[in-house]
């Protein structure tokens, strides 16, 4: 049954290792699921900064790496902000994007003129990776139109504001924001009940949470404390989206360490630099199971970079446009 619009009354109770229940008075809701219990949350009488930083430090993440982080955090990010930054990573499910959209004679054009751009390195890379060069470059057009938009969020911030998504506060904000939101058709949650839609919501509060755990870690040991950055931005003052990726290619964190090479064996790579972003998509679609005689191996791979479906079937489109004109 689809959620409707109507505001719901919502209620709130946190127990340590119990189970948070929601009520509503609204009709729509499915019967069986009324006294469904919702996903809890950690108990906590720390402020969600607090609860954050308390995480990293049960972590063993080094205190002037949590210092720098949350100094860094306090000065860009709102309580506001940080809602908004949460909400973009844990309900956009509701609405997933229609990445079709990417196609057009604009995109192939462009796609074309790097494919003359930077033929030298792509054809490096096809050889190195058996990764099409045209798959390659559409790739990155779709990720940052071949980084002219690789995204304004303060990256270390990004992970600071989920690490505090479970915050019983803070997840309060989120499921509230369910009242407000409807699933699209396209939505896998589509005919959820209302309680079903909280439950789904509050596993991927405590779900993101801990993945921002993962990627803070990777931060950690990508974090270079001294001036000279000449082989790696300063991954605290980095920028990049809402979801936490960064550069051309657009790696997360832990991605950057599995999967980051250097178009030149003597330097570290670095994805603020579009020659080590082709290298680096080729290794992780080759890494992720790419066959070029194989489409489904080829689709599963482009799965493994962005885990929707019509991510990847827009790329191989624009891959065969651009080669048919090339």
């Amino acid at each position: 049954m689809k959620v409707s619009k109507l505001h719901y009354g919502l209620s709130l109770t946190v127990v340590l290792f119990m189970t948070i229940v929601f009520t509503s008075a609204c009709a729509t809701f499915k019967p069986s699921q009324d006294s469904q219990k919702i996903t809890s949350f950690p108990n906590t009488s720390l402020s969600s900064v607090s609860f954050a930083r308390e995480k990293m430090s049960r972590e063993g993440i080094n205190p002037l790496f949590i210092s720098k982080i949350e100094k860094r955090y306090l000065k860009h990010y709102t309580n506001e902000e940080r809602d908004r930054i949460i909400q973009l990573n844990v309900l956009g499910f509701l609405n997933p994007g229609d990445h079709s959209l990417h196609f057009s004679k604009r995109a192939v054009k462009n796609i074309k003129s790097f494919l003359k751009k930077y033929s030298n390195t792509l054809k490096n890379a096809e050889s190195a990776y058996n990764v099409p060069k045209e798959i390659i470059a559409s790739l990155l057009w779709v990720e940052t139109r071949h980084g002219k938009a690789m995204g304004q969020f303060d990256l270390s911030s990004v992970f600071f504001a989920l690490l505090q998504a479970n915050h019983p506060e803070v997840a309060r904000n989120t499921l509230d924001e369910l009242n407000f939101r409807k699933p699209s058709s396209k939505s896998s949650a589509a005919n959820y009940s209302y309680t079903e839609l909280q439950n789904k919501v509050a596993q991927r509060l405590n779900s993101k949470s801990i993945w921002a755990m993962e990627q803070i870690k990777a931060m950690e040991s990508l974090y270079i404390p001294t001036k000279d950055q000449n082989h790696f931005p300063d991954i605290i003052s980095t920028r990049g989206s809402f979801a936490g990726a960064f550069g051309c290619s657009q790696f997360i964190p832990s991605s950057f360490k599995k999967y980051a090479v250097s178009s030149k064996s003597s330097k570290s790579p670095n994805l603020f630099d579009i020659k080590d972003c082709i290298f680096s998509v080729a290794n992780f679609l080759r890494k992720s199971g790419w066959e070029t005689q194989n489409p489904k191996a080829c689709s599963d791979a482009l799965f493994e970079y962005n885990r929707v479906r019509d991510y990847g079937e827009v790329i191989v489109k624009l891959a065969e446009a651009a080669k048919e004109h090339y």
